[in-house]
């Protein structure tokens, strides 16, 4: 059994709400896995674990490290469609090296959100989005300090926005 020793709480960073929000959802350590090579590969696999569970809201968790070894937590959701406020907890001795979570198909954006570029900024970690669409579904990462970003005009006033690097194909069944 994992015993919770960090605890990671999104909501500082992306809700800002007067109202009393639901309990929020965990992600926890998913026991049965063995790891992975790369945080890439654990990422992929994390996206298209969360896709499983829907393609309407947003689903989040995280990667984590141990022993040369990349992890991925279960995919959680407070059942939104544009955001997500949920605690990533992974075991001792583990370091939280990426976010990933996706943006479901009724979300319009296809880019790293703003809400996006500044959690990964703020926490200095990588961000994995798995996009669902109909056609072309994608996993896209956005790397603080090193993803391109430009403002998005269309939204007034202007907000940083990235297309992030290509990872791959998103597998929606």
């Amino acid at each position: 059994m994992f015993k919770k020793i960090a605890t990671i709480t999104l909501a500082s960073l992306l809700l800002v709400s007067c109202a009393k929000k639901p309990t929020q959802p965990v992600s926890s350590p998913i026991a049965s896995e063995t790891g992975y090579s790369t945080e890439q590969s654990a990422a992929v696999a994390a996206l298209d674990n969360a896709v499983k569970v829907s393609t309407v809201v947003e689903e989040a968790g995280g990667i984590y490290t141990k022993n040369n070894k990349y992890f991925y937590t279960s995919p959680a959701s407070n059942q939104l469609e544009s955001s997500f406020d949920v605690k990533i907890e992974f075991p001792p001795k583990t370091t939280l090296v990426a976010l990933y979570h996706t943006h479901p198909l009724s979300k319009l954006n296809m880019y790293v959100s703003p809400e996006d570029v500044h959690v990964a900024n703020t926490m200095k970690l990588d961000s994995f989005i798995g996009i669902i669409r109909i056609y072309n579904p994608r996993i896209i990462e956005f790397i603080p300090g090193k993803s391109s970003t430009f403002p998005l005009l269309t939204i007034n006033p202007p907000n940083i926005v990235s297309k992030g690097q290509y990872v791959g194909k998103l597998t929606i069944n």
